[in-house]
């Protein structure tokens, strides 16, 4: 991948033991994007394919907890050129300069995204990589990109509960010691909803109410079970690589390993995927140990389809 972007002026390094440099770039025909291009002067990969990651909901592109220029820095580490950038109206992208909604708008970004790129460092193939929303926004990305993206990685995506996940949370909530203590002392959430009038009454304490708050983002990615469903067979078929991750943090809709292949039964995902599980991570990967296995994981997963998109540039040419 040749990167023919000025670098008259040495960008800032990041101190690692192999050279890591990044350099901002700015691009867009319907409305200025901002970007960082990360990469390895010395380990760069000629004809690799260009990491792009998103935005999660409107968390801006160095990502929640530092996550997004770690994995970057990461991937440009092993010779995988990283660009994360944020969308128009988040971070350092002003607002649409166009009439197009919020939903067609975040596509129409992807699209002049991957176009710089080319333009800029010669990239031909891309990985998306995103986290919640950015994930649903990958896919929906990869369906109308499925020409130039090889790979989506979705960290945490859109995922729908099954009858397993019912057993596991009633069977992880009864062998919990908190729940039992809660329910002896009347302070679990099903007492307080039965006796409230009453424990007030006794001068019982009310449970603060916590206001749970989605990013605008979020509601613009596929929410509809069969569209999700739809839109995964489409990409595979195209010949994207797939790897799903899901957090410890994402119980509430998924609580155990292969709960993904029971979501989706039909379009038989086992052993044609890449699936992660990090059980104890939190869904924006606060603990540092979280997120070195994310990025050792994710680049296990690129260096197994860096071969196979070689294959498929050529049988597409």
């Amino acid at each position: 991948m040749a990167h023919d972007f000025d670098l008259e002026h040495p960008p800032r390094s990041t101190g690692a033991s192999r050279t890591v440099r990044e350099r901002v770039l700015n691009y867009g025909r319907s409305t200025p994007l901002t970007g960082v291009f990360t990469y390895s002067p010395e380990h760069l990969r000629a004809d690799s394919p260009c990491v792009v990651v998103l935005n999660a909901g409107v968390v801006r592109k160095s990502g929640p907890n530092n996550l997004n220029a770690f994995l970057a820095r990461q991937f440009a580490h092993q010779g995988f050129g990283t660009f994360r950038f944020d969308f128009a109206g988040v971070g350092d992208s002003p607002n649409r300069q166009d009439t197009l909604p919020l939903k067609q708008g975040v596509l129409q970004d992807v699209t002049e995204t991957l176009d710089a790129l080319e333009s800029l460092v010669g990239a031909r193939q891309f990985v998306i990589v995103g986290l919640c929303s950015g994930a649903d926004n990958g896919l929906r990305a990869a369906r109308v990109e499925a020409r130039r993206v090889v790979g989506l990685a979705m960290i945490d995506p859109t995922v729908f509960r099954t009858l397993k996940w019912r057993l596991v949370k009633i069977a992880n909530r009864l062998g919990s010691s908190d729940f039992w203590t809660r329910l002896v002392t009347l302070r679990h959430r099903m007492i307080r909803v039965a006796f409230d009038p009453v424990l007030t009454l006794l001068g019982g304490a009310r449970d603060p109410v916590q206001v749970v708050e989605e990013p605008e983002l979020y509601n613009i990615g596929l929410q509809n079970r069969d569209e999700i469903e739809d839109c995964l067979r489409e990409v595979r078929d195209d010949g994207v690589a797939l790897c799903f991750a899901f957090t410890g943090g994402w119980a509430e809709l998924y609580n155990y390993r292969n709960q993904l292949y029971d979501v989706y039964p039909g379009l038989g995902l086992k052993g044609s995927v890449e699936l992660l599980y990090f059980p104890a991570a939190t869904h924006t990967f606060a603990l540092a140990e979280d997120r070195h296995a994310l990025a050792t994981n994710l680049l296990r997963w690129l260096e197994q389809i860096e071969a196979t998109s070689h294959h498929r540039s050529e049988a597409m040419a």
